[in-house]
């Protein structure tokens, strides 16, 4: 089962008056299990070639570390 998580993103212009409002389809995301554990898979699209799959392990180090994977996320 895919779920597909809907997201509105305001981009405000500040050289004109108006707010321009787009509808962009964010995250998909998919549960599954291996060797009997459970799983998610983080995909693009619902065909992506290369989904990010991982167990709860690791899902509990990119919780704990959010806030260092944010700040890498947005450097240039």
């Amino acid at each position: 089962m895919i779920f597909r998580c809907k997201w509105i993103i305001l981009l405000i212009i500040e050289d004109s008056n108006f707010i321009k409002l787009k509808e962009d389809v964010k995250e998909m995301y998919e549960f599954g299990e291996f060797k009997g554990r459970k799983t998610i898979k983080l995909m693009r699209t619902p065909d992506d070639k290369y989904p990010f799959i991982f167990g709860r392990a690791k899902a509990k180090l990119i919780v704990e570390n959010y806030e260092v994977i944010k700040k890498f996320a947005e450097e240039e």
